[in-house]
């Protein structure tokens, strides 16, 4: 058999639809505003930013990238722009994990696009309502707009990171799904991706799984994006996998094409959480 290559280029526009009618739904005196708060960002920050911001054009949203050199000034930066109504949205790219964590807790959740706080993970893990991190957000879209059915698979989702792994398994197990997330001392990952209906790889290893890991007719969905040889590859080796699976996300064009449309329904979301607080 061969899968069903979904063209995540496809949702993107369809949710961008979607949120355009949100925005004209907003009324707003104003455009929606991003900042992005860059500390000492590598090249992979700066396309990113720009990725963001070519989305941003189509859906009439301004967005300000900010570069700091000290820590202390981007936490002040996040103080002043948290209370400035002007702006719908804040991001960090900030390469150390754990700083990343410690400053995205000073964002108020409103405006916590990227749905990294400690407050809307909280949120996550009990089901309230609150912004969803962005790439997690793209992979339950991407299922659900093929119909498949969640309830009752066998996930399993390999990296444990807290923007990616941890947020898809939850919002899986979530969709009633059982979940298995595989990471580093993992002995023998190809047991248990195996036997998975749904196999999420987001572990930063290009072309790490091969059909051979892969159960027959599996919902496969490739977060990683690594860089070899100036070509831009998935964690899974696509050519191999899509001949044994039923449904594949490429890369490039798949996940991360609907990742940063999330950004973007997280900002407007945002938007109208703060409005019903107001009322």
């Amino acid at each position: 058999m061969s899968a069903k290559v979904i063209d995540g280029r496809l949702i993107r526009e369809k949710v961008l639809e979607e949120l355009k009618e949100q925005i004209a739904c907003l009324n707003l005196q104003r455009p929606l505003k991003l900042a992005i708060f860059q500390y000492k960002p590598q090249v992979p920050d700066e396309l990113y930013a720009h990725s963001l911001k070519r989305v941003a054009k189509k859906l009439d949203i301004e967005v300000e990238v900010k570069t700091f050199e000290d820590l202390e000034s981007l936490k002040s930066a996040i103080y002043a722009y948290n209370e400035d109504e002007s702006v719908d949205g804040i991001m960090l790219q900030i390469e150390d994990k754990k700083d990343y964590l410690y400053y995205t807790s000073f964002i108020i959740p409103e405006k916590d696009v990227d749905g990294a706080s400690p407050e809307n993970l909280g949120k996550l893990i009990r089901k309230d309502k609150g912004l969803r991190p962005a790439t997690a957000d793209a992979v339950i879209r991407i299922i659900k707009e093929t119909g498949y059915e969640i309830r009752g698979k066998n996930a399993c989702i390999l990296g444990r990171s807290f923007r990616s792994g941890l947020p898809i398994a939850i919002m899986l197990m979530n969709e009633d799904a059982t979940c298995t997330v595989c990471h580093s001392f993992t002995k023998d990952i190809s047991i248990y991706t195996r036997e998975a209906d749904i196999l999420v790889v987001a572990i930063g290893r290009a072309n790490f799984i091969g059909a051979d890991m892969v159960k027959e007719g599996a919902f496969v969905i490739d977060v990683g994006i690594n860089q070899v040889n100036d070509k831009v590859v998935g964690d899974v080796k696509f050519d191999e996998v899509r001949e044994k699976s039923g449904y594949i996300t490429p890369v490039p064009g798949g996940v991360g094409s609907v990742t940063d449309v999330m950004i973007f329904r997280n900002l407007i979301k945002g938007v109208i959480f703060r409005n019903e607080k107001r009322h």
